[in-house]
């Protein structure tokens, strides 16, 4: 009975609070207004002109009709402008700044919640303050005014509780909801030795004798934290298969992480299958807890060391700029089955693809990548191939740097000889690169090597038309093209010639031919082609 009736005086206070500041708008630290407290002798023409406004504005912004009048101690929302230069500094401000005289306390507190967009409930009876701030945060406008009139507050999430020690703390206790939890595998004992150590701040755990239930008393916040353990933990697989009985101890050590949140970190141990648990809240993203023996818990600090880097944090933003900057990074995790990281690094640390990629142990078959998805799925799939040349233990590998053909053009040679025990790939993009990546078991490499020098042999000299135009600037366009291929491919200006016009028709007709070996005519195509289809 007496809960509800301090439940009944919370409310009333708050109504009358809400009502008592009717006239008051929501006023934000940026919004561009200033709360003034109308004093003896002001005049809505005199407040109008002091602050470079008008006598409408002031009546529009403060929802007042034109027959509307002020009163001492009316607080007025006005429109920030330069004051005149023979006005008070004291208006001068870029955050919160007013100026109350004699109001009443439950209108300034009105008026910061509406700034603080939090609830605040006030527990005392009403008295009347004179404050004046300029240029502060809404907090620091809450903390002189409760000093100011010897008050002092508790906050928690959106809601503020402002009045005398005894009272702010008595009510707020008492608001603290009672919440049941129902368990299906542990026991109560088990939940309640785990709140203790992660430091849950509950006031209250009851434990049920039929240990199928465990009750709590906290702030929202304390007691979503308990669901989320509870979630984590009361698991099938917290069972211990001989005894049928829940597990009774746990040991969760708490990894703290500064630039990547919990679920990222979290993701990447499912991906690269390390055993151990871990649990996660989402009201304290910056930390995961991990049951682990020492070998798992090794390679999650390693992992922690290699991806918790500055590199990976997500850019801050504010709220309205949220929809402009668009981060698509993503991290990764990679479990390769024959190739150990330290043979795959110097295999992909010279290709153009922007991913980054790290190992965890150079020795093992872990790493993670970061970039966008698109690059992230092109490096995945090149790591496949290459995983999947290292299936046997003989298996050696070395690259191959071509002179006179393309990767693409070695390749079909290769295949077409049919080599047995060996493969080859171009590790970007073959109709321009001239490396080979080539695996073979170790006794064969000299005679793969000595094979890919016979192949890698100019053609004769052919000539070619590889381009045409028949723009007014036909020829022009034609020698830019050309030079760009020259550019591009290395392959002399001298081998290419632009030709007369040399139309049947009378639109002209000009075209660009070369002589080269077949393999760069077949490159300067690639090029021609790559050019016009963008």
């Amino acid at each position: 009975m007496h809960r509800k009736k301090h439940w009944y005086y919370i409310l009333v206070i708050l109504i009358i609070a809400v009502l008592s500041s009717s006239t008051i708008t929501e006023v934000a630290a940026n919004d561009g207004f200033i709360l003034y407290t109308v004093r003896e002798g002001d005049t809505l023409a005199e407040i109008a002109q002091t602050y470079h406004t008008t006598t409408d504005e002031i009546l529009r912004e403060n929802s007042m009709t034109q027959n509307s009048s002020v009163s001492v101690g009316d607080v007025l929302k006005i429109k920030a402008a330069e004051p005149n230069q023979n006005t008070d500094d004291k208006h001068i401000r870029s955050g919160i700044t007013f100026d109350m005289r004699d109001a009443d306390v439950r209108d300034v507190l009105s008026m910061l919640a509406l700034a603080m967009k939090k609830n605040i409930i006030y527990t005392e009876s009403p008295v009347r303050v004179t404050l004046s701030v300029q240029n502060v945060t809404a907090e620091t406008a809450l903390e002189l005014l409760t000093q100011s009139i010897g008050l002092s507050y508790v906050s928690d999430d959106d809601m503020i509780l402002v009045g005398s020690n005894a009272n702010i703390h008595q009510n707020y206790y008492n608001m603290m909801p009672i919440t049941r939890f129902s368990l299906s595998y542990l026991k109560p004992e088990v939940i309640s030795a785990q709140v203790d150590e992660l430091k849950i701040p509950v006031q209250r755990i009851i434990l049920d004798s039929t240990e199928k239930y465990i009750w709590a008393q906290g702030t929202p916040k304390a007691l979503a934290k308990m669901r989320e353990l509870i979630v984590a933990l009361d698991r099938a697989d917290n069972i211990d298969p001989e005894t049928n009985e829940p597990v009774s101890e746990f040991k969760l050590i708490p990894i703290e992480l500064q630039y990547v949140k919990s679920n990222v970190l979290n993701t990447l141990i499912h991906q690269l299958e390390i055993p151990c648990k871990t649990i996660l809240f989402e009201t304290n993203p910056a930390t995961i807890w991990v049951k682990a023996d020492e070998s798992a818990m090794k390679d999650l600090l390693e992992l922690v060391q290699s991806v918790d880097i500055i590199e990976n944090k997500v850019p801050d933003v504010l709220e309205e700029e949220a929809e402009e900057v668009i981060d698509n990074t993503r991290i990764e995790a990679k479990k390769m089955m024959n190739i150990t990281s330290a043979r795959l690094l110097p295999l992909i640390q010279d290709l153009d693809i922007p991913v980054k990629v790290i190992a965890i142990d150079s020795s093992g078959y872990n790493i993670w990548m970061r970039g966008d998805q698109e690059s992230i799925n092109l490096m995945n799939d090149l790591i496949n191939q290459l995983d999947n040349f290292f299936s046997r233990d003989d298996v050696n590998f070395f690259i191959f740097s071509l002179i006179n053909i393309k990767a693409s053009t070695a390749l079909e040679k290769l295949e077409f000889i049919g080599l047995q025990n060996v493969r080859a790939m171009s590790l970007n993009y073959p109709e321009f690169s001239r490396e080979l990546l080539i695996s073979c078991p170790s006794d064969r490499i000299n005679d793969v090597k000595n094979v890919l020098i016979k192949l890698d042999v100019p053609g004769e000299k052919i000539r070619a038309v590889v381009d045409s135009s028949a723009a007014s600037s036909a020829k022009t366009r034609l020698e830019k093209r050309r030079d760009l291929i020259v550019q591009l491919t290395g392959i002399p200006r001298e081998s290419f010639t632009v030709s007369d016009n040399v139309s049947k028709t009378t639109e002209p007709l000009y075209v660009l031919w070369v002589e080269e070996t077949p393999d760069n005519i077949a490159l300067i195509r690639d090029i021609i082609r790559s050019i016009d289809g963008n």
